[in-house]
């Protein structure tokens, strides 16, 4: 028996028992990090059908495809080829990703399956990598892409794409923890289990809508530009562009009385944050809507 492949387990009557950590591959931390829900597709984005109201976005009503999970590490490795994460955990969160990575992510993801890239990107530069006296610290700063100029196209896009704050607004609450933040611990990784690190998708119950992390493991990037914050942080002041997205939800550091459906973070679109990632959505197909599937 190799010894540094194995463990010794203490039982509860004080038998020892020995367990592989080849199990616990997809997470150097193991049940630390929580354990995925069966049943979640976790090799590639799964989708779930929620219906947008007609007075969303002053849109006509729509069915929208909505990531199950937040993209995971080994989702984006697979379609980008990197690992940008802080803390690596194949079925964990992506973080480290800056608002015009998740973009490039989307766009991506539509070409492989043959859909119409949402975004235009242009001018684009990648930071090089966070060295002592950068802006910020090694688990927040500027890293990734950076765009000068960005058309979206939205909703009428058949392709990936992050979601506005409107479609978030109609999937992104818990409604059991809304009516009380005691059920918090069953829907969300948050600040009061003491462990500043994310968790792997899906270890908690899901919502509503059938979508696990709306709340807590990582803020999700939204396709909406936002005004700087009337204070801002040093760090931010020493990055050339200064353009500004939104950010939804809550992540592993908030705390209980954070975790509700409208709790934004404003933040440069260039800066990488170990608290942020982002979940895809894509507008359902009318084929696709008919038939209520999520393809």
């Amino acid at each position: 028996m190799n010894r540094s492949t194995h463990r010794l387990a203490r039982l509860l009557s004080g038998v020892f028992l020995v367990v592989s950590l080849g199990s616990l591959s997809a997470c150097g931390y193991g049940s630390y990090r929580g354990i995925p829900s069966p049943g979640v597709e976790l090799e590639r984005p799964s989708f779930v059908t929620v219906s947008v109201p007609s007075s969303v976005d002053g849109h006509a009503g729509y069915d929208l495809l909505v990531g199950v999970t937040e993209v995971t590490q080994r989702q984006w490795r697979d379609v980008m080829g990197t690992e940008p994460s802080f803390a690596r955990c194949e079925n964990c969160p992506v973080e480290m990703v800056s608002w015009y990575d998740a973009a490039a992510y989307a766009n991506a993801l539509s070409e492989r399956e043959g859909l119409t890239p949402c975004y235009t990107l242009s001018a684009c530069t990648e930071a090089r990598p966070y060295g002592r006296g950068d802006p910020g610290n090694r688990y927040s700063h500027q890293a990734g892409l950076a765009c000068e100029a960005v058309t979206s196209i939205g909703p009428s896009c058949n392709g990936y794409r992050l979601p506005s704050r409107a479609e978030w607004e109609v999937y992104g609450g818990v409604a059991a923890v809304a009516e009380s933040r005691r059920a918090a611990d069953r829907y969300a990784t948050f600040y009061s289990y003491r462990r500043r690190i994310t968790r792997q998708v899906a270890s908690h119950r899901p919502n509503e809508h059938g979508l696990y992390d709306t709340l807590g493991n990582v803020e999700e990037w939204l396709d909406v530009r936002a005004e700087a914050p009337a204070r801002t942080a040093a760090s931010r002041q020493r990055v050339a562009l200064r353009v500004w997205f939104l950010a939804a939800g809550t992540c592993f550091r908030s705390t209980r009385g954070e975790l509700y459906l409208r709790h934004y973070h404003s933040e440069l679109g260039s800066w990488a944050r170990d608290c942020a990632g982002f979940r895809l959505v894509r507008t359902a197909p009318v084929e696709t809507a008919a038939e209520g599937g999520a393809g």
